[in-house]
């Protein structure tokens, strides 16, 4: 990173806009504060304050001495180069992304990745955001400096060659796909793209046959065996000169193109709108070459060609079309016109009765897709997709031994469960529910032992059952179960009616849709009457206390004063915190481990804390939404609360773990049944994606949590250091050690350690864009950094030992700090203008 000139008051251009950027960064500007090219005022002020904090002569201009410091304090002169390169991956905003891979590579010039990396923001930054131009000479630079350090570097030879391809230098395109190709021979992307590009020169037979490399390889994971014989079988025709090259091209195109959105999605991004209109134009182009192919082939007698023709075309149309019902009139003509010369159908696969199942669960039609699932396993008796789908649909309709063979028969095809991942995604309820309750763990085979060897039942096996029908979606059998229980057992009925109270409280959270606010709430009221009934049952029932305070806090949340009213007896949203937090008081006081709940009396008090900035609002006519933090008066973190977040983290250093996920499927462990571990279990896998370098470093760091958590902090700091001497540049592992420095010992010396190392998992995180508004947005950020509690336990040892410079509110501006990057309180201070960029690289078109 270059050094700023000497820059004051009045001086202008690109110097005094990265000037803004690093104040911006390290919290000195607001974002509302950092346009433009001017060292204005504000800009003076921050210069002054940053110059204060770091004992610089504070006079608001930039010069040598507070140049450096600024850059001391984004980029620390400790951090290596594959350090800054992990930070760049985390940042939220492109430009952020940048600054940290130019510093990366000056430190290690041959970090291949973080070449690639640059190379990617330079060729699909999205111009309408960001702080630098589109620029694909500098991203074919940076991918050539990455290939030339790694010449087995696949993605970047793909990048490259889309490089080449939208400058039309299709030759070179080709050569970079072809050594992609040659580094890993089924890389289905680099054939279809190098078989557009040579569509650009012409070669009809070459280009067919690198269409032909996609079908191979998408044939392999095809579990239709008539639809795989008859496109092996064209193929075969084609190689054998029956087919004439424009037939093939057209079908070979199709077939390659079919599901080929894959090809556009970056392997670490998620897909962007462009994206999505480039897949588009793929299948419109795809579908036109399809009709002329049909319309050509006239009276031939090549009928496996002509019902591939059909097919492919219809699956592309049903790809493209988003309208349910024209959806299903696609598959509906498919079946009625799948060989217009064959009338007894012989030729319709598998796969179009799949299809035709899926539509049916898109509309809610269960039963009718089931019998599509019949008529596909029937068709082809190993479709294990299928097999899946009708075994979640048996075990919703309570067939359970029709739900057991399905599933027996899924699991022996497919042990690991991969199709079911690759179907979580797909837009209908059955498959949305099958991902919210089955995908969170893997089916339990003890679901198919339980509901083969326990009949008749007793008391516990119904229990059990109904566990394994809760995590199945199967929540009537799953209340049924349990209410057998009730009757049989008075022993177990406290748990009974604890786990009636998750399902109910699951479908109140997650699966209910209905827009009539008392039919929701009536979920919400029969999930409480039924933790308050397991309360009487068993007074000490913590997890059922926690559950009903979790569930009221929801309410409270989620719905109006007025809508609550109606079934439930509340007048005010103190009264709902207050029974929220006697609630998780109670859990507190059966059990002193309790890390969520303490952690949830702190969101709620911020929650109150909420409230009361929303009356002082009202009170004096102020926008809520331009109230900033530092004009609130008491917005500093109580003694109670500051108690409260020790004991979470003293507890378990990773109890937000449960408050982030891809849904935010809020306390995952809470709210869903776990067959296996209990609340404080401490095999519980980190939230945080770690890249581990070696399985040594990977059992050193869950043997360090597995101390931690059973306040073993001295075997702790041993395990967790010797993980970092693997890798150092991980900041959990700083965060986990600190921690365990700072309950360890109470002294001097290791709170000395502890802030030295919560000082080093800072660094190695980004740092949050200034938020302005209190309750500017609700929205929940996608990350949670670890470095929150550092922030939190720096604050704490600066409160209660002298170990540095210690200044008024210090800490507490620590404890702020950490409120900014914790979960489920980060709504309380939302992001204000401007919103932020995230690292989701468009695709270029096709």
């Amino acid at each position: 990173m270059e050094s700023l000139a000497y820059l004051k008051l009045g001086s202008k251009g690109d110097q005094v806009v990265e000037l803004k950027n690093r104040l911006l960064t390290l919290d000195y500007l607001d974002y509302s504060d950092k346009d433009g090219n001017i060292f204005d005022t504000k800009t003076e002020e921050a210069v002054k304050k940053f110059q204060k904090d770091n004992n610089l002569k504070v006079d608001g201009i930039v010069e040598t001495k507070t140049n450096e410091a600024l850059f001391e304090a984004i980029w620390p002169s400790s951090l290596s180069g594959r350090a800054l390169f992990n930070r760049g991956l985390k940042q939220s905003q492109f430009s952020d992304a940048l600054r940290d891979y130019n510093e990366a590579i000056k430190r290690d010039e041959n970090l291949a990745e973080a070449y690639y990396r640059r190379g990617m923001l330079y060729a699909y930054v999205d111009l309408d955001f960001g702080d630098f131009p589109q620029d694909l000479n500098k991203a074919l630079e940076n991918f050539n400096k990455a290939i030339k350090i790694n010449p087995d570097y696949v993605e970047a030879y793909l990048e490259r060659g889309i490089i080449h391809n939208e400058k039309k230098d299709w030759k070179s395109a080709i050569d970079d796909w072809t050594q992609a190709i040659l580094i890993e021979p089924d890389n289905k992307e680099a054939y279809y793209r190098r078989a557009k590009a040579k569509e650009q020169l012409k070669n009809t037979e070459d280009i067919i046959n690198d269409y032909i490399e996609v079908i191979k390889v998408k044939l392999k994971l095809e579990q239709d065996a008539d639809l795989k014989k008859q496109v092996e079988q064209v193929i075969n025709n084609f190689q054998n000169d029956r087919v004439s090259p424009e037939l093939m091209l057209a079908l070979s195109r199709g077939v390659a193109s079919t599901g080929v959105s894959d090809i556009f999605l970056r392997r670490e991004e998620e897909y962007s709108s462009s994206a999505n209109e480039d897949i588009g134009s793929l299948y419109k182009s795809t579908i036109k070459g399809l009709e002329k192919a049909i319309n050509n082939l006239g009276n031939t007698q090549e009928q496996n060609l002509l019902v591939l023709l059909y097919y492919y075309k219809a699956l592309n149309q049903y790809e493209l079309e988003k309208d349910r019902l024209k959806k299903r009139e696609i598959i509906q003509l498919l079946l009625d016109n799948f060989d217009p010369k064959n009338t007894s159908k012989q030729n319709t696969f598998a796969s179009t009765y799949y299809y035709r199942g899926l539509l049916f669960l898109e509309i809610g039609e269960q039963e009718e897709a089931k019998k599509e699932f019949d008529k596909a396993i029937e068709r082809q008796p190993n479709f294990t997709k299928a097999y899946y789908l009708r075994g979640i649909i048996r075990s919703k309709q309570g067939d359970e031994q029709g739900a057991i063979s399905d599933f027996n028969k899924y699991l022996q095809r497919d042990p690991e469960m991969e199709e079911a991942k690759k179907m979580r995604d797909y837009p209908n309820d059955i498959i949305l529910e099958a991902q919210k309750v089955c995908f969170s763990q893997e089916i339990p085979k003890e679901y198919l032992e339980t509901l083969e060897s326990s009949v008749p039942l007793d008391a516990p096996a119904y229990l059990k059952r109904g566990k394994l029908r809760f995590l199945l979606g199967d929540y009537p059998g799953a209340k049924k179960d349990f209410q057998e229980v009730i009757k049989a057992e008075p022993n177990l009925a406290a748990d009974a009616y604890y786990q009636q109270g998750k399902v109910a409280a699951y479908e109140f959270y997650f699966l209910t849709e209905q827009t009539d606010d008392e039919q929701v709430l009536k979920k919400a009221k029969e999930a409480k009457e039924n933790f308050d009934e397991a309360i009487k049952k068993n007074p000490n029932f913590s997890e059922a206390y926690f559950e009903r305070g979790y569930l009221q806090y929801k309410i409270v949340l989620k719905y109006s004063k007025n809508s609550r009213n109606t079934v439930f007896n509340k007048q005010t949203d103190v009264a709902w915190i207050d029974d929220c937090q006697n609630d998780f008081k109670q859990a507190i006081k059966i059990d002193k481990n309790f890390a969520q709940a303490y952690y949830l009396m702190v969101v709620t008090e911020r929650y109150r804390f909420r409230i009361q900035v929303e009356q002082q609002a009202e009170q004096t006519g102020q926008n809520i939404n331009l109230i900033k933090i530092e004009d609130v008066k008491n917005y500093n973190l109580s003694s109670t609360e500051i108690k409260n977040l020790t004991e979470a983290i003293r507890n378990d250093i990773s109890f937000y773990l449960d408050f982030i996920g891809v849904h935010r499927l809020t306390m995952k462990r809470a709210i869903c049944v776990d067959l296996v571990k209990s609340k404080q279990d401490n095999t519980t896998k980190p939230g945080n994606i770690i890249s581990f370098k070696s399985k040594k470093e990977y059992s050193y760091y869950t043997i360090a949590l597995d101390n931690y958590r059973k306040k073993e902090y001295k075997q702790a700091i041993e395990n967790i250091s010797q993980a970092i001497k693997l890798n150092p540049d991980i900041s959990d592992y700083y965060v986990i050690r600190g921690a365990a420095y700072y309950f360890y010992k109470h002294d001097n010396e290791y709170y000395k350690a502890a802030f030295k190392d919560f000082q080093v998992s800072i660094q190695l995180e980004p740092r949050l864009t200034s938020l302005i508004s209190i309750i500017a947005s609700v929205n929940i950020p996608d990350t949670t950094y670890s470095s929150s509690i550092s922030h939190f336990l720096m604050g704490r040892i600066i409160e209660n030992q002298d170990i540095s410079q210690k200044k008024q509110g210090i800490s507490q501006k620590e404890y702020y700090i950490a409120l900014k990057y914790l979960p489920q309180v980060d709504w309380i201070i939302g992001p204000g203008g401007g919103g932020s960029q995230t690292q989701r690289i468009p695709r270029p078109r096709p």
